[in-house]
């Protein structure tokens, strides 16, 4: 299957780890540690046995301690509630329930390997103590301990048959270790039976629901979660994992902007608003006090567009993180900074979600995109600061760098991500991002290792395939391109119209070097079957407008027209169509006048559109309007500049005879690719025309300079014009004879030019005559040069 945008696969992985680590209940993650298995609220607090005869003074003071514990572990208030469990420890130590709350403290701050610790001193007093056998169990499962995790669970239900809390411990622990149908159906079981209490049915429920969420079923899960939220009301938390599995499966249904419809983005936005009910009830009336509640609130106001109000809930976000920090102060601080869960994660996930919600914003129509994405920048590198070891931050961080086209930056942050990912999934989305910069960086060879890497991780994941297509298809290597796009269409669950206007366009691609009929006919029909999936995207009609444009040399151009005008009038205010329609009179049907009112629309829809500029100028040259042409061309190089610009304005100075400004223009180019030969061989050229040999001399020395050391052919071919331009005809003669070119009309035409220069013009024409023959467009060329010989030449 195609992967899910970046931005939403690491909403996805934020909702997962804010399900953990929660000071409200056990720490749980479906992608790393821990969930806890039963749903419950909180782990239960020491039960006090009720006292049946008078107890001693010390006895009593226990017991108060524990109380005072309890009351101050409700109240969040963790360094009280330390302090009261420690002394009942000191004052009792061979009572269990000391210890026991011990662990509790600890393990509601994530120390687990502390809270292990006292729950093995508890159990080392009272070994069948049910809750803190269930409660060790889950903290070896926060550690990824499953096995450990699987053995007390498996103690707790020897010693307590009946307690459904440890049965669904271990079936969410079987889930964990791959055997999830034998945990639903455990899970199942215990529903059917009808002895089963509400409360418990509810957990019954809850885990069932978090054991679907093990394997990414977040739309199977609504249901158990509801049933939950409906049997018990009261726990906030049900509501809380509800709201999530309704805005996770929201947004992992969201397609991309090419598959899109109005109706995908309804769907979403009710989706989305749906869950922010859920959550809002959570909070606003069932009371769930972690801030995780406020941050995935936060994802579903993004989804909605509500940026302002979701950056708001981020912030009341931090303020309840901060909240929940302040009441640790009674813990010794050596203690804390040894616990497995760092304050700076909770922190680190605030800023990654403020960064995802300007990201988001950055690509609304009429946004300050970079400064929203450069806001984006500040809250990923303040995650990582936080966390130094948080990859979601580096990949997060990686993709805004690569919106703002700082690729080389985007590359180094996906290579730390790469250092701390842990799964053979996110490794190969990495790889698969690292595939995508390489290849706009002009890197193929670098693109095509990460992206084969990703699909060795991930055969079944489509994405890495697509973008490896699209490289192929650059490279001109249409069998290849159009086998990968297959490959991914096939492997979609359900038909998606840009997967099959993608292999159209592989199919067009090797038409339009191929000239083969039956490639076009075979890009019209998968274009037409788009069009079936998505009546409405205007993308595809452009594209089979130019299929249309291309098949059978124009004959077509209606068919072209009518499509791009569909394409239109789906989205009027698209400057591309616009071009397209322009482009297509100016190089087809040559109706100049309608090509200059379409390109000019679409300037006036994107004034920076360059490649209009320069199509208008090339209609403005073709209607010999030079002066048109000459602003047209250099208003587009304002926006974009390109070698092939900087010769095309240039050339049409040479055609004027105008070479001083010919010249300059093409000095321009050589500033902007200082590297190629290509512009010192025009100016050469230039020089030539003028009749300024020792300059163009000197310019075919500097174009030979740059050539690379393969290029020997054209290197033959500069040093044999120079010998011309020193007019020795002979020898000039003599070097294009033995000249080996790779394109046949080119020795000739070099001959020829050579023998007008001589002053030969029997000769000259016998040349001419060899590129009738060859059929060759040099040879109108070479009779202009012959035609315009002095008599007696």
């Amino acid at each position: 299957m195609l992967r899910q945008s970046s931005l939403v696969v690491l909403c996805v992985y934020v909702v997962l780890f804010l399900l953990s680590g929660a000071q409200l209940a056990p720490a749980q993650d479906v992608l790393e540690p821990g969930v806890p298995p039963a749903g419950s609220k909180k782990a239960p607090n020491p039960t006090l046995p009720k006292v049946e005869n008078r107890i001693s003074p010390t006895e009593l003071k226990f017991r108060d301690l524990i109380k005072d514990g309890n009351s101050a572990r409700n109240s969040f208030d963790y360094g009280k509630a330390l302090e009261n469990y420690r002394k009942a420890s000191e004052l009792l130590p061979k009572n269990e329930l000391g210890h026991y709350g011990l662990g509790n403290v600890y393990y509601d701050v994530n120390c687990y390997d502390f809270a292990i610790a006292f729950y093995n001193r508890a159990l080392a007093i009272k070994p069948a103590h049910l809750d803190a056998l269930v409660q060790l169990g889950n903290a070896y499962l926060n550690k990824e301990r499953y096995d450990e995790a699987e053995a007390q669970f498996t103690k707790a239900i020897k010693l307590h048959p009946r307690s459904v809390s440890a049965k669904l411990a271990r079936f969410f622990v079987w889930a964990k270790k791959g055997k999830a149908q034998e945990a639903i159906d455990g899970i199942n079981q215990l529903l059917d039976d009808r002895a089963l209490t509400n409360s418990d049915r509810a957990l019954a429920n809850l885990a069932l629901g978090n054991v679907l969420v093990t394997q990414s079923k977040w739309e199977e899960s609504i249901a158990p979660y509801e049933k939950a939220t409906k049997i018990r009301p009261d726990v906030a938390e049900g509501f809380v994992r509800l709201g999530t599995a309704q805005l996770v499966t929201a947004f992992s249904r969201e397609v991309s902007s090419f598959d899109a419809t109005p109706e995908d983005h309804r769907e979403l936005v009710a989706s989305a608003r749906q869950a922010s009910e859920t959550l809002r009830t959570a909070i606003d009336v069932k009371g769930y006090e972690h801030p995780a509640g406020h941050l995935v609130l936060a994802m579903s106001l993004m989804h909605q567009t509500n940026y302002q109000a979701a950056a708001k809930r981020i912030n009341h976000y931090f303020d309840k993180v901060k909240e929940l920090e302040s009441v640790l102060s009674g813990l010794d601080p050596a203690v804390v900074q040894k616990c497995d869960y760092a304050w700076g994660r909770l922190y680190a996930n605030g800023y990654l979600q403020l960064g995802h919600v300007y990201e988001r914003q950055a690509d609304e129509p009429g946004a300050n995109r970079a400064e929203f994405l450069n806001l984006a920048v500040k809250q990923y590198q303040d995650a990582i600061k936080k966390k130094e070891d948080y990859e979601f931050a580096y990949t997060a961080l990686g993709n805004v760098y690569g919106k703002l086209r700082k690729r080389r930056e985007a590359i180094e942050e996906y290579k730390r991500a790469l250092r701390f990912q842990t799964t053979d999934a996110r490794k190969a989305g990495t790889n698969e991002l690292l595939g995508i910069i390489y290849s706009q960086l002009g890197q193929p060879g670098e693109a095509i290792y990460h992206l084969n890497l990703a699909i060795k991780l991930e055969p079944q994941e489509s994405g890495a395939y697509l973008t490896l297509a699209g490289i192929y298809n650059s490279q001109k290597n249409y069998d290849e391109a159009i086998r990968l796009y297959t490959k991914v269409k096939d492997l979609e669950p359900r038909p998606k119209a840009s997967l099959y206007s993608m292999l159209a366009q592989g199919y067009f691609s090797r038409a339009v070097k191929t000239g083969n009929d039956s490639d076009h006919e075979k890009a019209i029909e998968l274009l037409n079957e788009a069009i079936k999936i998505n009546p409405r995207a205007a993308y595809i009609y452009k594209v089979l407008g130019n299929v249309y444009k291309f098949y059978k040399n124009g004959l077509n151009a209606e068919a072209a027209l009518s499509n791009y005008e569909i394409a239109k009038g789906l989205d009027p205010n698209d400057a591309g169509t616009y071009f397209l329609i322009g482009d297509l009179h100016a190089s087809v049907t040559r109706n100049y006048d309608a090509a200059i009112k379409n390109l000019n629309e679409a300037i006036r829809l994107k004034p920076d559109y360059a490649l209009a500029y320069w199509t208008l100028a090339i209609v403005y040259r073709e209607r010999k309007d030079y002066d048109e042409a000459v602003r047209n061309f250099i208003e587009g190089l304002k926006y974009e500049k390109t070698l092939e610009t900087y010769f095309q304005l240039a050339d049409l100075y040479d055609q004027q005879k105008n070479y001083a400004q010919a010249i300059k223009w093409m000095q321009e180019g050589a500033r902007h690719d200082p590297e190629n030969h290509f512009p010192y061989f025009h100016i050469a050229r230039f020089y030539t025309h003028w009749q300024k040999n020792d300059e163009a001399i000197n310019f075919y020395n500097e174009a030979i300079n740059r050539l690379k050391p393969d290029d020997s052919a054209i290197k033959n071919l500069y040093l044999c014009r120079i010998i011309r331009l020193r007019r020795q005809y002979q020898d000039a003669v003599a070097c294009f004879e033995k000249l080996s070119y790779p394109v046949a009309d080119q020795v000739p035409y070099e001959l020829g030019a050579t023998y007008v220069e001589a002053g030969n013009k029997q000769a000259a024409l016998i040349q001419q005559q060899r590129l009738v023959e060859l059929k060759s467009n040099l040879a109108d060329s070479l009779l202009a040069d012959i035609n315009a010989m002095k008599p007696g030449q």
